[in-house]
């Protein structure tokens, strides 16, 4: 099974923890990991074979988050776009 994690966002909705350049995604909320980290366990119990589409002002940072998986994370659009927006 082949997993796509999508992560983007503009970092509105928990202003002022959550901003542009650093989503909620990328914020530990709950615990000693964030919200993509947490995403990734879970889909590590499914499949080996593990993608992240997220926006280029995200994708280094997701790189950081997720080591793992450094050389599967592709930035898919500038920040005022929609990664993968539904058509």
């Amino acid at each position: 099974m082949i997993i796509v994690i999508i992560a983007g966002g503009s970092g509105t909705r928990l202003w002022p923890l959550s901003v542009g350049n650093y989503p909620k995604h990328l914020l530990k909320l709950t615990g000693e990991r964030s919200g993509a980290q947490v995403a990734y366990d879970r889909a590590k119990m499914l499949s080996d074979k593990i993608y992240v589409v997220t926006e280029k002002s995200h994708a280094h940072h997701m790189k950081e988050q997720l080591p793992d998986i450094r050389n599967s994370v592709s930035s898919s659009s500038p920040a005022a776009a929609a990664p993968l927006a539904a058509s």
